[in-house]
C-alpha cells in the first residue's frame, strides 16, 4: 500500500492521520481512466494498460485484460495503483490482499459525474491542479458547442449502440450529452426503469421517426447499412441524411474526448444541415 501514517501529539492523546503520497507505479485496466490519466499530466506514472486503451498512442499497451483480469500477471508489474471501472471476480480485494491499491472509477451517468471522477483521479494521482484545469477547459468547451446548436429545433435522436437495437437513453452518460444538446432522445420513453440502455426494436424505431441517427462504426458503410434496412427509408433520419457515423472509441468513452465526441455529432450535423 502507498499509504503513509504519521502519527500526531494531542493533548491528552495521539491523533492518527492518514494521508497518501502519490503512485508511482499504475496501471490502468479501464481505456477511459488511461485517458484521464494522460490529459491530466500522470503518464509519467503509467507503467502499463489494458489491450483496450488504444488511446493516447502512448500509452504501454500490454495484454492485460479488463474483462478477464489475472492477478498474477498484475501483480509482476508491482503497480502501487491500479484504476479499474469494474471489480470483476472480486479483483479489487484481491490487489488489496497482495498489498496494491485500487480506484474504481465505474461508468458514469452524467456529464458532471465524469467531471468528478477527473477530479477524483487528480486528486488520487497527485495531480489536482492538472485535474481542476482540464474540467474547467472542458466545461468551456462544452458550453460552446451548446452555444452552436442553441436557437435550432430539438430533433429526435436515436443512437444505435449495436445491431440488436440498445440505444442510450438519458438515464445515461450519452443521453445526458444529447440532452445538453438539445436533443430529444427517443430512446427515453423505453427506458422505464431507467437502466439507461434499453433494448428497442425496429418497430419501435420506425413508429419513432427519429430524425437524426448516430451510430459508432468503423467503417464508411455503417451508415448505409441502416438505410437498407426494410421499411427504414421511411424514417426521416434517412430521408434527410442525417445519419452520423462516429468513432465508438469517443462514444464509448466517458473521459476527456467527450468534447471530440459532441464536436463530432454538432460538426456532422451541421455540414448535413447546410448541405
Amino acid at each position: 500500500m502507498y499509504r503513509i501514517i504519521i502519527l500526531t501529539t494531542i493533548f491528552l492523546g495521539f491523533s492518527v492521520q492518514i494521508l497518501w503520497s502519490k503512485p508511482e507505479r499504475i496501471i490502468s485496466l479501464s481505456p477511459t481512466a488511461t485517458e484521464m490519466l494522460f490529459a491530466i499530466g500522470a503518464a509519467e506514472n503509467v507503467i502499463a494498460v489494458d489491450s483496450y486503451s488504444n488511446f493516447p498512442s502512448s500509452a504501454p499497451l500490454t495484454t492485460l485484460s479488463a474483462f478477464e483480469p489475472n492477478l498474477e500477471a498484475i501483480a509482476l508489474y508491482k503497480p502501487d495503483l491500479v484504476v479499474i471501472s469494474f471489480d470483476v471476480g472480486d479483483l479489487q480485494l484481491g490487489l488489496n490482499s497482495a498489498g496494491i491499491d485500487v480506484l474504481l472509477l465505474p461508468a458514469v451517468a452524467t456529464i458532471e459525474d465524469a467531471f468528478e471522477q477527473i477530479l477524483e483521479i487528480g486528486r488520487v494521482t497527485k495531480n489536482e491542479i492538472n485535474a481542476e484545469n482540464l474540467v474547467s477547459e472542458l466545461r468551456i468547451g462544452l458550453h460552446r458547442i451548446i452555444s452552436e446548436r442553441k436557437g435550432k429545433p430539438k430533433l429526435k435522436v436515436y443512437h444505435e449502440l449495436d445491431e440488436h437495437y440498445y440505444s442510450p437513453s438519458s438515464s445515461s452518460f450519452l443521453g445526458d450529452i444529447y440532452n445538453a444538446l438539445g436533443f430529444e432522445n427517443i430512446a427515453d420513453r423505453a427506458d422505464l426503469a431507467k437502466t439507461g440502455y434499453p433494448k428497442l426494436s425496429a418497430e419501435y424505431i420506425l413508429g419513432a421517426n427519429p430524425e437524426v441517427i448516430i451510430t459508432g462504426g468503423r467503417n464508411k458503410n455503417s451508415a448505409q447499412k441502416i438505410s437498407l434496412r426494410p421499411g427504414w427509408t421511411k424514417i426521416e433520419a434517412i430521408k434527410n441524411g442525417l445519419v452520423i457515423t462516429v468513432d465508438p472509441d469517443i462514444s464509448g468513452r466517458w473521459g476527456p474526448r467527450l468534447i471530440d465526441f459532441s464536436e463530432q455529432v454538432v460538426q456532422s450535423l451541421m455540414a448535413i444541415e447546410n448541405d
